[in-house]
């Protein structure tokens, strides 16, 4: 969708009861993969889609396979998320999966000595 949203961009959708053409949405295709492209053309229930970068429109899709309209995009956002809250994360998980062990080998102690003082 470049120039329009750049790779790695963080994108919010909403659904919607319409889309119009010139909307930008996010679809599901054939292979259940993501797509977000322009709708150029709405025939019915049909639409069809293109990237902003790409000359062959996308085959038709039924309107129903549509997650949702792009609302808002941030590559600060994108990046940020990226970059900075997935390492974070990861992190905290690890820390907190670190921390359950070692709980779990206190518990175990404290249940060892209490029977051996019985």
């Amino acid at each position: 969708m470049e120039p329009t949203i750049h790779i790695k961009e963080l994108i919010i959708i909403r659904e919607s009861e319409n889309y119009e053409i010139n909307d930008i949405v996010t679809y599901r295709d054939k292979e259940n993969n993501f797509v977000t492209h322009r709708i150029i053309e709405k025939n019915g229930n049909l639409v069809i889609t293109r990237g902003d970068n790409n000359t062959i429109n996308d085959e038709a899709i039924n309107i129903k396979n549509i997650e949702g309209k792009v609302i808002y995009h941030s590559i600060v956002l994108g990046e940020l998320f990226l970059y900075w809250l997935k390492p974070i994360l990861c992190v905290i998980c690890f820390v907190s999966l670190l921390n359950c062990v070692r709980y779990s080998l206190i518990s175990r102690k404290v249940k060892v000595s209490d029977e051996e003082s019985s």
